[in-house]
């Protein structure tokens, strides 16, 4: 790994974050208990630039 790395462990189904091309995205379709750990508080702590997108937008899965 370099300081251009980011390592996220996630067991669920669906992910929370993904990275494209250098940019950071941030799935902003959670459920309840994610949305306990993804605050913009501690997304801050990234010290990473980000995008919150909807992940599941073009698709028929709606939580």
């Amino acid at each position: 790994m370099n300081d251009q790395d980011l390592v996220v462990e996630d067991d669920s189904s669906y992910p929370l974050l993904k990275r494209i091309k250098g940019r950071l995205f941030i799935n902003n379709n959670l459920d309840e208990y994610q949305t306990r750990y993804i605050t913009k508080e501690n997304l801050e702590l990234l010290n990473y630039p980000y995008l919150e997108e909807d992940f599941f937008k073009d698709s028929r899965y709606r939580r």
